[in-house]
């Protein structure tokens, strides 16, 4: 498990640098550089540039670029993230509790103490380890 969600937070970040301007990193890409098409900043740092990083075309105009689908997805994948990586019961603690025999890993330990059933797939749980993740 511990795997899946280094995957999704490689995946989350890629998605973050996708929108985020690559000068400020701060700001979401909104301009669009003409002739060119590319999408690499925030309008704030794209007035400090009469050519285009990209590709050295000089630029004879900046559009405002609508990117609310893109960003909603973000914050969409976000909120994955956190429904992975913490307790699907309390929501505070990180999950850390790995069940077997059917190996679901949703709850923390806490919460998983007093559990005979897993929440899953109501397989009968043997045993509970604790699971580390970074």
């Amino acid at each position: 498990m511990g795997s899946i969600n280094r995957d999704l937070i490689t995946e989350n970040a890629r998605l973050k640098d996708c929108v985020c301007c690559s000068r400020c990193r701060v700001s979401y890409k909104n301009v669009l550089f003409v002739p060119c098409c590319h999408l690499l900043m925030c309008m704030r740092c794209s007035a400090r540039f009469r050519v285009c990083p990209e590709c050295n075309t000089n630029i004879e105009d900046r559009i405002i670029a609508i990117l609310t689908p893109l960003i909603e997805t973000i914050y969409s994948e976000n909120a994955r993230l956190k429904s992975e990586l913490y307790c699907n019961q309390c929501k505070v603690q990180k999950t850390d509790a790995l069940f077997f025999p059917c190996h679901h890993h949703l709850l923390c330990m806490s919460c998983a103490k007093n559990l005979n059933i897993c929440i899953a797939c109501k397989t009968k749980i043997d045993s509970v380890k604790q699971t580390i993740m970074p």
